[in-house]
Protein backbone atom coordinates (compact mmCIF):
# COMPACT_ATOMS: atom_id res chain seq x y z
CA UNK A 1 0.00 0.00 0.00
CA UNK A 2 1.19 3.35 -0.97
CA UNK A 3 2.37 5.62 1.61
CA UNK A 4 1.48 9.79 1.72
CA UNK A 5 2.85 12.62 3.87
CA UNK A 6 1.93 15.79 3.58
CA UNK A 7 3.04 18.32 1.00
CA UNK A 8 6.05 20.75 2.34
CA UNK A 9 4.27 23.54 0.56
CA UNK A 10 0.38 23.70 1.81
CA UNK A 11 -1.15 26.35 4.03
CA UNK A 12 -3.38 25.87 6.37
CA UNK A 13 -6.81 27.92 7.20
CA UNK A 14 -9.58 27.56 9.68
CA UNK A 15 -12.06 30.42 9.05
CA UNK A 16 -15.90 30.07 10.92
CA UNK A 17 -15.19 26.61 11.38
CA UNK A 18 -14.42 25.57 8.00
CA UNK A 19 -11.18 23.97 7.02
CA UNK A 20 -9.04 25.45 3.91
CA UNK A 21 -6.28 23.90 2.36
CA UNK A 22 -4.24 25.66 -0.21
CA UNK A 23 -0.96 24.56 -1.92
CA UNK A 24 1.72 26.90 -3.07
CA UNK A 25 3.36 24.45 -5.80
CA UNK A 26 -0.05 23.14 -7.19
CA UNK A 27 -2.00 26.65 -7.02
CA UNK A 28 -5.04 24.21 -5.92
CA UNK A 29 -7.12 25.12 -2.87
CA UNK A 30 -9.86 23.44 -1.32
CA UNK A 31 -12.38 23.52 1.22
CA UNK A 32 -12.00 20.57 3.22
CA UNK A 33 -14.76 18.05 6.30
CA UNK A 34 -12.78 17.81 9.87
CA UNK A 35 -12.26 14.44 9.16
CA UNK A 36 -9.71 14.99 6.17
CA UNK A 37 -8.33 18.18 7.94
CA UNK A 38 -7.40 15.75 11.03
CA UNK A 39 -5.82 13.56 8.69
CA UNK A 40 -3.31 16.52 7.86
CA UNK A 41 -2.92 17.56 11.57
CA UNK A 42 -2.19 13.84 12.42
CA UNK A 43 -0.02 12.94 9.07
CA UNK A 44 -2.28 9.82 9.10
CA UNK A 45 -4.56 9.05 5.53
CA UNK A 46 -4.95 4.91 5.62
CA UNK A 47 -8.68 6.41 6.62
CA UNK A 48 -9.62 8.02 3.78
CA UNK A 49 -11.31 6.63 0.41
CA UNK A 50 -8.91 6.07 -2.54
CA UNK A 51 -11.12 8.85 -4.43
CA UNK A 52 -9.87 11.22 -1.68
CA UNK A 53 -6.70 10.50 -1.63
CA UNK A 54 -6.60 10.63 -5.75
CA UNK A 55 -8.22 14.26 -5.03
CA UNK A 56 -5.56 15.45 -2.95
CA UNK A 57 -2.61 13.53 -4.22
CA UNK A 58 -3.61 15.35 -7.64
CA UNK A 59 -3.89 19.21 -6.09
CA UNK A 60 -0.18 18.19 -4.54
CA UNK A 61 -1.95 18.42 -1.19
CA UNK A 62 -0.24 15.37 -0.25
CA UNK A 63 2.86 13.80 -1.91
CA UNK A 64 4.28 9.88 -1.73
CA UNK A 65 6.63 9.40 1.45
CA UNK A 66 9.75 9.05 -0.93
CA UNK A 67 8.84 12.19 -2.61
CA UNK A 68 12.07 15.07 -2.01
CA UNK A 69 10.26 17.98 -2.91
CA UNK A 70 13.05 20.30 -2.64
CA UNK A 71 14.65 18.32 -5.35
CA UNK A 72 11.80 17.99 -7.38
CA UNK A 73 11.71 22.20 -7.56
CA UNK A 74 15.22 22.38 -8.71
CA UNK A 75 14.41 19.79 -11.46
CA UNK A 76 11.53 21.79 -12.63
CA UNK A 77 13.62 24.75 -12.53
CA UNK A 78 16.65 23.20 -14.61
CA UNK A 79 13.50 21.62 -17.32
CA UNK A 80 12.80 25.52 -17.42
CA UNK A 81 16.01 26.40 -18.12
CA UNK A 82 16.91 23.16 -20.47
CA UNK A 83 13.76 23.73 -22.85
CA UNK A 84 14.04 27.45 -23.39
CA UNK A 85 10.44 27.76 -23.16
CA UNK A 86 11.11 31.74 -22.90
CA UNK A 87 13.65 33.92 -24.57
CA UNK A 88 14.41 36.85 -22.56
CA UNK A 89 15.99 40.07 -23.45
CA UNK A 90 16.53 43.10 -21.91
CA UNK A 91 17.87 45.31 -24.56
CA UNK A 92 19.15 49.36 -23.75
CA UNK A 93 19.27 50.33 -27.42
CA UNK A 94 21.39 53.59 -25.53
CA UNK A 95 22.53 54.76 -22.49
CA UNK A 96 21.94 57.92 -23.30
CA UNK A 97 18.70 60.28 -21.61
CA UNK A 98 17.40 63.27 -22.00
CA UNK A 99 16.58 63.89 -17.98
CA UNK A 100 18.67 63.95 -14.69
CA UNK A 101 17.14 62.59 -12.47
CA UNK A 102 18.21 62.67 -8.28
CA UNK A 103 18.60 59.05 -8.12
CA UNK A 104 19.52 57.42 -11.25
CA UNK A 105 21.73 54.55 -10.38
CA UNK A 106 23.38 54.17 -13.77
CA UNK A 107 26.38 54.82 -12.96
CA UNK A 108 27.61 54.96 -17.28
CA UNK A 109 29.02 58.14 -18.78
CA UNK A 110 27.15 59.86 -19.90
CA UNK A 111 26.84 59.29 -24.25
CA UNK A 112 24.24 59.66 -27.04
CA UNK A 113 25.54 56.60 -28.39
CA UNK A 114 23.15 54.92 -29.94
CA UNK A 115 22.86 50.64 -31.08
CA UNK A 116 24.34 49.81 -34.39
CA UNK A 117 23.47 47.86 -37.13
CA UNK A 118 25.83 45.09 -36.87
CA UNK A 119 24.93 44.95 -33.30
CA UNK A 120 21.29 44.47 -33.93
CA UNK A 121 21.63 41.80 -36.24
CA UNK A 122 23.67 40.18 -33.75
CA UNK A 123 20.93 40.11 -31.66
CA UNK A 124 18.32 39.27 -34.26
CA UNK A 125 20.92 36.16 -35.04
CA UNK A 126 20.92 35.11 -31.66
CA UNK A 127 17.45 35.40 -31.19
CA UNK A 128 17.33 32.91 -34.82
CA UNK A 129 19.55 30.39 -33.28
CA UNK A 130 18.32 29.83 -30.02
CA UNK A 131 15.10 28.65 -30.52
CA UNK A 132 13.72 25.53 -30.07
CA UNK A 133 11.10 23.91 -30.40
CA UNK A 134 9.77 23.87 -27.03
CA UNK A 135 9.89 27.74 -27.35
CA UNK A 136 7.01 29.44 -26.55
CA UNK A 137 7.70 33.24 -26.08
CA UNK A 138 9.98 35.57 -27.27
CA UNK A 139 9.78 38.67 -24.61
CA UNK A 140 11.39 42.15 -24.78
CA UNK A 141 11.96 44.38 -22.90
CA UNK A 142 13.16 48.09 -23.55
CA UNK A 143 15.02 49.74 -21.92
CA UNK A 144 17.93 52.50 -21.44
CA UNK A 145 18.68 55.45 -20.84
CA UNK A 146 16.00 56.30 -22.38
CA UNK A 147 15.28 53.89 -25.21
CA UNK A 148 12.56 56.18 -27.17
CA UNK A 149 15.72 58.77 -27.90
CA UNK A 150 16.52 55.51 -30.08
CA UNK A 151 13.61 54.90 -31.35
CA UNK A 152 14.40 53.70 -35.19
CA UNK A 153 16.81 51.14 -33.55
CA UNK A 154 13.33 49.76 -31.77
CA UNK A 155 11.62 49.60 -34.78
CA UNK A 156 15.01 47.62 -37.07
CA UNK A 157 14.80 45.15 -34.00
CA UNK A 158 10.66 45.21 -34.06
CA UNK A 159 10.31 44.15 -37.45
CA UNK A 160 12.77 41.27 -36.80
CA UNK A 161 11.30 39.70 -33.92
CA UNK A 162 7.59 39.82 -34.98
CA UNK A 163 8.80 38.11 -38.43
CA UNK A 164 10.38 35.45 -36.05
CA UNK A 165 7.47 35.14 -33.82
CA UNK A 166 5.35 34.25 -36.98
CA UNK A 167 8.05 32.19 -38.70
CA UNK A 168 8.46 29.57 -35.54
CA UNK A 169 4.91 30.30 -34.23
CA UNK A 170 5.45 31.62 -30.86
CA UNK A 171 4.11 34.73 -28.91
CA UNK A 172 5.69 37.66 -29.07
CA UNK A 173 5.32 40.16 -25.80
CA UNK A 174 7.13 43.41 -25.48
CA UNK A 175 7.23 46.67 -22.50
CA UNK A 176 9.07 49.48 -22.49
CA UNK A 177 10.22 51.55 -19.46
CA UNK A 178 10.62 55.25 -20.52
CA UNK A 179 10.20 58.31 -18.70
CA UNK A 180 7.23 59.22 -20.53
CA UNK A 181 8.90 62.63 -22.02
CA UNK A 182 9.29 61.77 -25.92
CA UNK A 183 6.08 58.93 -25.95
CA UNK A 184 4.48 61.29 -28.31
CA UNK A 185 1.34 60.06 -30.67
CA UNK A 186 3.57 59.68 -33.28
CA UNK A 187 5.76 57.10 -31.00
CA UNK A 188 2.90 55.44 -29.21
CA UNK A 189 1.77 54.83 -32.38
CA UNK A 190 4.72 53.14 -33.60
CA UNK A 191 5.22 51.47 -30.53
CA UNK A 192 1.62 49.61 -31.08
CA UNK A 193 2.49 49.11 -34.52
CA UNK A 194 5.17 47.06 -33.35
CA UNK A 195 2.80 44.87 -30.17
CA UNK A 196 4.67 46.73 -27.63
CA UNK A 197 1.69 46.31 -25.29
CA UNK A 198 3.25 47.60 -22.31
CA UNK A 199 4.34 50.77 -20.80
CA UNK A 200 6.06 52.15 -17.87
CA UNK A 201 6.61 55.40 -16.49
CA UNK A 202 7.45 57.01 -13.51
CA UNK A 203 5.71 60.28 -12.53
CA UNK A 204 7.09 61.27 -8.79
CA UNK A 205 4.75 63.36 -7.37
CA UNK A 206 2.45 66.42 -8.84
CA UNK A 207 3.86 69.05 -10.92
CA UNK A 208 6.11 71.31 -8.43
CA UNK A 209 7.92 67.44 -7.09
CA UNK A 210 8.57 65.16 -9.93
CA UNK A 211 10.07 68.47 -11.63
CA UNK A 212 12.50 69.27 -9.16
CA UNK A 213 13.25 65.02 -8.95
CA UNK A 214 13.27 64.22 -12.60
CA UNK A 215 14.01 67.55 -14.81
CA UNK A 216 15.58 67.51 -18.58
CA UNK A 217 19.55 67.95 -18.34
CA UNK A 218 18.62 71.61 -18.84
CA UNK A 219 16.92 71.63 -15.45
CA UNK A 220 13.81 72.59 -17.26
CA UNK A 221 10.31 70.51 -16.09
CA UNK A 222 8.94 67.91 -17.73
CA UNK A 223 5.60 66.69 -15.50
CA UNK A 224 3.33 68.68 -17.94
CA UNK A 225 4.42 67.17 -21.19
CA UNK A 226 4.60 64.02 -20.04
CA UNK A 227 1.03 63.99 -18.72
CA UNK A 228 -0.27 65.57 -22.26
CA UNK A 229 1.46 62.38 -23.73
CA UNK A 230 -0.18 60.09 -21.07
CA UNK A 231 -4.35 60.95 -22.29
CA UNK A 232 -2.99 59.48 -25.16
CA UNK A 233 -0.88 57.11 -24.43
CA UNK A 234 -3.48 55.50 -21.81
CA UNK A 235 -5.63 55.11 -24.74
CA UNK A 236 -3.63 53.08 -26.73
CA UNK A 237 -1.37 51.03 -24.48
CA UNK A 238 -1.52 49.00 -21.12
CA UNK A 239 0.26 52.38 -18.63
CA UNK A 240 1.92 51.83 -16.03
CA UNK A 241 2.93 54.81 -13.73
CA UNK A 242 5.13 53.68 -11.15
CA UNK A 243 6.00 56.55 -8.09
CA UNK A 244 9.13 56.61 -6.88
CA UNK A 245 9.01 57.14 -3.40
CA UNK A 246 11.12 58.35 -0.78
CA UNK A 247 11.02 60.64 2.86
CA UNK A 248 10.66 64.08 0.53
CA UNK A 249 7.26 62.83 -1.65
CA UNK A 250 5.31 60.11 -0.43
CA UNK A 251 3.24 63.01 1.26
CA UNK A 252 2.08 64.15 -1.82
CA UNK A 253 0.81 61.45 -3.33
CA UNK A 254 -2.69 62.07 -2.84
CA UNK A 255 -1.90 65.15 -4.71
CA UNK A 256 -1.23 63.75 -7.75
CA UNK A 257 -3.90 61.02 -7.66
CA UNK A 258 -5.94 63.97 -7.40
CA UNK A 259 -4.19 65.68 -10.28
CA UNK A 260 -4.19 62.68 -12.81
CA UNK A 261 -8.17 62.28 -12.03
CA UNK A 262 -8.47 65.94 -12.99
CA UNK A 263 -6.58 65.10 -16.28
CA UNK A 264 -8.76 62.04 -17.04
CA UNK A 265 -5.54 59.41 -17.18
CA UNK A 266 -6.13 57.77 -13.32
CA UNK A 267 -9.32 55.53 -14.43
CA UNK A 268 -7.44 54.48 -17.21
CA UNK A 269 -4.15 53.36 -15.60
CA UNK A 270 -2.23 51.41 -13.33
CA UNK A 271 -0.42 53.05 -10.18
CA UNK A 272 2.21 51.29 -8.37
CA UNK A 273 4.79 52.40 -5.28
CA UNK A 274 8.54 52.23 -6.10
CA UNK A 275 11.60 52.26 -3.51
CA UNK A 276 14.47 53.89 -4.34
CA UNK A 277 17.16 51.34 -3.44
CA UNK A 278 20.65 52.07 -3.01
CA UNK A 279 23.19 50.40 -5.50
CA UNK A 280 26.77 50.22 -4.46
CA UNK A 281 28.26 53.94 -4.06
CA UNK A 282 26.44 55.33 -6.52
CA UNK A 283 23.51 56.33 -4.69
CA UNK A 284 25.10 57.71 -1.43
CA UNK A 285 23.48 61.30 -1.92
CA UNK A 286 20.08 59.87 -1.39
CA UNK A 287 21.22 57.51 1.28
CA UNK A 288 19.36 59.37 4.04
CA UNK A 289 16.05 60.19 2.12
CA UNK A 290 15.36 56.34 1.24
CA UNK A 291 12.58 54.82 2.94
CA UNK A 292 12.31 50.88 3.67
CA UNK A 293 9.29 48.45 3.25
CA UNK A 294 8.05 48.63 6.74
CA UNK A 295 7.94 52.88 6.61
CA UNK A 296 5.97 52.91 3.34
CA UNK A 297 3.60 50.59 5.37
CA UNK A 298 3.58 52.83 7.89
CA UNK A 299 2.74 55.91 6.03
CA UNK A 300 0.25 54.38 3.73
CA UNK A 301 -1.87 53.16 6.36
CA UNK A 302 -2.82 56.15 7.64
CA UNK A 303 -3.46 57.18 4.01
CA UNK A 304 -7.48 57.48 3.19
CA UNK A 305 -6.55 56.03 -0.35
CA UNK A 306 -4.33 53.53 0.15
CA UNK A 307 -5.95 50.92 -1.87
CA UNK A 308 -5.04 52.48 -4.94
CA UNK A 309 -1.61 51.29 -4.63
CA UNK A 310 -2.45 47.85 -3.94
CA UNK A 311 -3.96 45.24 -6.56
CA UNK A 312 -7.32 45.92 -7.42
CA UNK A 313 -9.96 44.80 -4.47
CA UNK A 314 -11.89 43.31 -6.77
CA UNK A 315 -9.36 40.81 -8.25
CA UNK A 316 -8.73 36.98 -6.74
CA UNK A 317 -5.65 36.45 -6.10
CA UNK A 318 -3.54 34.12 -7.94
CA UNK A 319 -0.02 33.03 -6.50
CA UNK A 320 2.03 32.07 -9.41
CA UNK A 321 5.26 29.63 -8.67
CA UNK A 322 8.45 31.38 -9.29
CA UNK A 323 10.91 28.75 -9.68
CA UNK A 324 13.58 31.39 -11.61
CA UNK A 325 13.40 34.98 -10.45
CA UNK A 326 14.44 37.00 -13.17
CA UNK A 327 16.61 36.93 -16.25
CA UNK A 328 19.44 36.88 -14.13
CA UNK A 329 19.33 33.24 -13.49
CA UNK A 330 17.87 31.70 -17.25
CA UNK A 331 20.63 30.45 -19.59
CA UNK A 332 19.13 32.49 -22.66
CA UNK A 333 18.21 35.48 -21.37
CA UNK A 334 20.35 38.50 -21.10
CA UNK A 335 20.09 42.30 -20.89
CA UNK A 336 22.46 43.64 -23.76
CA UNK A 337 23.62 46.95 -23.83
CA UNK A 338 24.22 49.67 -27.11
CA UNK A 339 27.65 48.30 -28.51
CA UNK A 340 26.15 44.70 -27.59
CA UNK A 341 27.68 44.09 -23.98
CA UNK A 342 25.63 41.82 -22.38
CA UNK A 343 24.67 41.52 -18.05
CA UNK A 344 22.47 39.38 -16.17
CA UNK A 345 21.04 42.06 -13.84
CA UNK A 346 20.42 45.23 -15.16
CA UNK A 347 21.72 46.86 -11.46
CA UNK A 348 25.14 45.86 -12.96
CA UNK A 349 24.14 48.03 -16.00
CA UNK A 350 28.07 50.61 -16.43
CA UNK A 351 30.10 47.89 -14.27
CA UNK A 352 32.74 47.04 -16.65
CA UNK A 353 33.89 43.90 -14.58
CA UNK A 354 30.08 42.52 -14.54
CA UNK A 355 30.01 41.86 -17.88
CA UNK A 356 29.57 38.51 -18.91
CA UNK A 357 30.26 38.49 -22.59
CA UNK A 358 29.01 40.23 -26.09
CA UNK A 359 25.82 39.33 -27.68
CA UNK A 360 27.82 38.75 -31.12
CA UNK A 361 30.60 35.75 -29.54
CA UNK A 362 28.24 34.91 -26.36
CA UNK A 363 30.65 31.83 -24.45
CA UNK A 364 28.81 29.96 -21.94
CA UNK A 365 32.04 28.85 -20.33
CA UNK A 366 32.61 32.55 -19.22
CA UNK A 367 33.38 33.30 -15.34
CA UNK A 368 31.16 36.10 -15.12
CA UNK A 369 28.28 34.14 -16.68
CA UNK A 370 28.53 31.14 -14.66
CA UNK A 371 28.30 32.84 -11.32
CA UNK A 372 24.98 33.87 -11.91
CA UNK A 373 23.75 30.75 -13.82
CA UNK A 374 25.20 28.44 -10.82
CA UNK A 375 23.95 29.98 -7.80
CA UNK A 376 21.84 28.61 -5.44
CA UNK A 377 20.28 30.22 -2.58
CA UNK A 378 18.92 27.16 -1.37
CA UNK A 379 22.76 25.76 -0.17
CA UNK A 380 22.95 29.17 2.28
CA UNK A 381 20.17 29.51 4.62
CA UNK A 382 18.59 25.91 5.90
CA UNK A 383 15.22 27.61 7.00
CA UNK A 384 14.50 28.14 3.48
CA UNK A 385 14.11 24.31 3.03
CA UNK A 386 11.43 24.11 5.28
CA UNK A 387 9.64 27.25 4.72
CA UNK A 388 5.93 26.23 2.57
CA UNK A 389 6.36 29.41 0.59
CA UNK A 390 9.42 28.39 -1.80
CA UNK A 391 7.67 27.74 -4.70
CA UNK A 392 6.62 31.75 -4.78
CA UNK A 393 9.60 33.08 -2.73
CA UNK A 394 12.55 34.18 -4.45
CA UNK A 395 13.22 35.36 -1.16
CA UNK A 396 13.86 38.97 -0.05
CA UNK A 397 15.80 40.73 -1.98
CA UNK A 398 17.88 39.43 -5.66
CA UNK A 399 20.94 37.83 -6.99
CA UNK A 400 22.36 41.03 -7.22
CA UNK A 401 22.44 41.40 -3.15
CA UNK A 402 23.99 38.22 -2.40
CA UNK A 403 26.56 38.20 -5.74
CA UNK A 404 27.56 42.22 -5.85
CA UNK A 405 26.48 43.67 -2.62
CA UNK A 406 27.32 40.66 -0.70
CA UNK A 407 24.58 40.91 2.03
CA UNK A 408 21.03 40.13 2.42
CA UNK A 409 18.56 40.09 4.51
CA UNK A 410 16.75 37.06 5.76
CA UNK A 411 13.20 37.37 5.12
CA UNK A 412 10.75 37.75 8.36
CA UNK A 413 8.84 34.34 7.30
CA UNK A 414 5.87 34.84 10.44
CA UNK A 415 5.28 38.35 9.38
CA UNK A 416 5.16 37.03 5.78
CA UNK A 417 3.07 33.75 6.21
CA UNK A 418 0.59 36.34 8.20
CA UNK A 419 0.19 38.75 5.51
CA UNK A 420 -0.02 36.26 2.46
CA UNK A 421 -2.83 33.87 4.36
CA UNK A 422 -4.89 37.12 4.69
CA UNK A 423 -4.27 37.28 1.02
CA UNK A 424 -5.63 33.63 0.63
CA UNK A 425 -8.57 34.24 2.75
CA UNK A 426 -9.33 36.95 0.60
CA UNK A 427 -9.11 34.68 -2.53
CA UNK A 428 -11.34 31.84 -1.07
CA UNK A 429 -14.01 34.24 0.26
CA UNK A 430 -14.31 35.98 -3.31
CA UNK A 431 -14.46 32.62 -5.62
CA UNK A 432 -16.58 29.73 -4.06
CA UNK A 433 -14.93 27.05 -6.31
CA UNK A 434 -13.23 25.08 -3.36
CA UNK A 435 -15.54 22.56 -1.74
CA UNK A 436 -13.54 19.49 -2.14
CA UNK A 437 -12.31 19.94 -5.53
CA UNK A 438 -9.00 20.94 -7.04
CA UNK A 439 -8.85 24.73 -8.19
CA UNK A 440 -8.43 23.96 -11.85
CA UNK A 441 -8.19 27.21 -13.06
CA UNK A 442 -5.16 27.77 -10.98
CA UNK A 443 -3.12 24.89 -11.35
CA UNK A 444 -3.48 25.01 -15.18
CA UNK A 445 -1.99 28.34 -14.44
CA UNK A 446 1.05 26.75 -12.49
CA UNK A 447 1.70 24.61 -15.13
CA UNK A 448 2.17 27.07 -17.72
CA UNK A 449 4.31 28.52 -15.24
Amino acid sequence: MKEWKVSLFNEYIKYKGKYIIYNNLSGSMIEVGEKIYTAFETKKFHSLSSEKILQLSSGNFIVPLEKNEIDDLRRRKEEIVNKVKVIGLQILPTLGCNFECIYCYENVANTKAIMKKPVMDSIVEYVKNTIKPTTEYLNISWFGGEPLIAIKSIEYLSKHFLSICKKNNINYYANIITNGYLLTKKNVDLLKKYKVKQVQVTIDGPKKIHNSRRPLKNGKGTYSKIIKNLQYASLMLDVWIRINIDKTNILYLNDLITDLKKNKIFDKVHVRLGLISLFANTCKDIENISLSKKDVKKLLDNMKDKNIFTNNKDEIFHPIPDFIGCVAEYKNSFIIGPKGELYKCSKTIGMPDEKVGNISNIKYDNKNLNKWLSFDKLLLYNECKNCSLLPLCNKEGCLFDFLIMKSFNKCKQNEKHKEYKQLLMSTYLKDKKYKEVEYEEQRKRSERN
